[in-house]
């Protein structure tokens, strides 16, 4: 095991890879690209671009219908009675103890 594992290698970093990689982009200078050809050259891109304006926020128009209704207690009592009595039946009374 000596004989293969014994020796010490001395491989490249990450750092090291990169930066080779990269040192050749940094010292070529920027060169322009070729000026497009042929039937699906992208266009040019206008120079007076400008974005359109945002929409205005829309006003809030006040509660809706539902919203009243729901404030009517007589509304309110009838909507939790009626939970309550669909939550017994689905489960069964509470008021039932076992022993």
């Amino acid at each position: 095991m000596q004989a293969v594992y014994g020796q010490t290698i001395d491989r490249p970093s990450a750092h090291e890879i990169l930066s080779a990689k990269l040192a050749p982009a940094q010292e070529a200078p920027a060169q322009e690209a070729p000026a497009p050809r042929g039937q699906y050259d992208p266009l040019p891109w206008p120079d007076d671009f400008e974005v359109p304006p945002m929409p205005a926020p829309v006003e809030p128009q006040g509660p809706a219908v539902w919203e009243e209704i729901l404030k009517n207690p007589t509304v309110k009592s009838v909507l939790n009675t009626t939970a309550r009595e669909i939550t017994r039946s689905i489960f069964g009374t509470g008021r039932r103890r076992r022993k």
